[in-house]
């Protein structure tokens, strides 16, 4: 599903969870995936199933976090907080628990590749104050992406 489909259909269970609860408030940063919808709001992490119904807070640290991004097989959401200072990459699994520390040195989580990489931005390793993609593997193995200066980035399916 192409990305511009994925934020209308966000758009429009956005439009429906509010009309349903009644509540106005800003939600923000959609991402669908099989379990249903993730979303920013209040600083924190909510999901709610795609055929509707109670959000549900996924975290709840007085840190924001924000950008989820559901990894291809749909366990793992991986998102951008700054619990100890700095943002860094952290991910948790799709149905709530303890968020991971993944990154040290600074990073946004910006997507997954297709085999289960996190692939976030980092400044880490870049000689100019500049950001940089690289992958992060479930061993925390980092990877650059031989790209300069490079702030978004996706990989297709083929």
């Amino acid at each position: 599903m192409n990305g511009m489909m994925k934020l209308w259909q966000a758009g429009l269970l956005f439009a429906a969870i509010g009309m349903a609860q009644g509540n106005r408030g800003y939600y923000r940063m959609p991402e669908i995936g099989p379990q249903g919808l993730l979303f920013v709001a209040e600083g924190d992490l909510w999901s709610v199933p795609l055929a509707g119904g109670m959000a549900r807070r996924l975290t709840t640290h007085p840190a924001e976090e924000v950008g989820p991004r559901i990894s291809p097989d749909g366990k793992t959401i991986a998102f951008t907080a700054n619990y100890e200072g700095l943002a860094e990459v952290y991910t948790m699994p799709s149905e709530g628990g303890l968020p991971k520390r993944r990154s040290f040195g600074g990073g946004t989580v910006v997507g997954w590749t297709p085999d289960g990489k996190i692939l976030f931005r980092t400044s880490q390793y870049n000689g100019l104050p500049s950001p940089q993609l690289a992958t992060l593997a479930d061993d925390n193995t980092i990877t650059l992406i031989p790209l300069s200066q490079a702030y978004e980035g996706s990989y297709s399916a083929d």
